[in-house]
């Protein structure tokens, strides 16, 4: 019953969020019609950080306490899948506004860094030595989750001249009401669908063992 709640939550959520992204949310002045993209570049990468809060407490608790690795296994490729979303619209922008798929600004590559630690933690599946993969797999995750707060110092603290990366929220950029509206209901529809996927995939797991 609580499942099928939720499901229908998240896609009517989503649905919404969808409706205001194209129809709602108007046209931005400068960028045009790709700057929709911010309404699902954003809150991907504040959802990969929701999954990794779950896979650095699975990680502690494994490690300390050897409980069971099954929400450690859901919540990092949950981060993963996240975090290749915020990687592929952030790329499909830098496309539009700088002329190039990817650059290696300070704050990009910190977040590439977060990235390959969280398919680091899927990749050790496939070592040979399956007695230390969930260590392995534990170990990817507590990095992934220290490389989070690289990320948020590239942007504060390094100087503007070395950053290409908008600050959107930062510089009030939206101004708009019907911006700010589709971004609060992208923000809490996508954060909504991390959190189900990785009640789903442990679930998943757990009938699997």
């Amino acid at each position: 019953m609580i499942g099928k709640l939720f499901v229908s939550i998240v896609s009517t959520s989503l649905a919404v969020a969808t409706w205001m992204t194209f129809f709602y949310a108007k046209s931005e002045a400068q960028m045009g019609e790709v700057q929709r993209i911010f309404y699902f570049h954003v809150p991907s990468a504040i959802a990969t950080y929701l999954a990794l809060l779950f896979v650095f407490f699975s990680s502690i608790r494994f490690l300390l306490f050897k409980q069971n690795a099954i929400l450690l296994k859901a919540s990092i490729e949950i981060s993963a899948l996240f975090a290749t979303m915020t990687l592929m619209t952030g790329m499909i922008w830098a496309k539009a506004a700088w002329n190039t798929w990817f650059t290696w600004e300070p704050q990009l590559v910190t977040f590439l860094c977060l990235w390959g630690l969280s398919i680091g933690g899927l990749l050790v599946e496939l070592g040979e030595f399956k007695e230390q993969t969930n260590i392995l797999k534990a170990i990817c995750g507590i990095l992934a989750c220290a490389s989070v707060p690289l990320v948020w110092i590239s942007v504060k603290l390094l100087p503007t001249y070395l950053q290409l990366h908008p600050k959107v929220i930062e510089n009030d950029g939206l101004k708009d009401v019907t911006y700010v509206h589709t971004f609060l209901v992208c923000l809490g529809a996508i954060n909504l669908l991390a959190l189900y996927l990785i009640y789903l995939r442990t679930r998943l797991l757990k009938l699997e063992e």
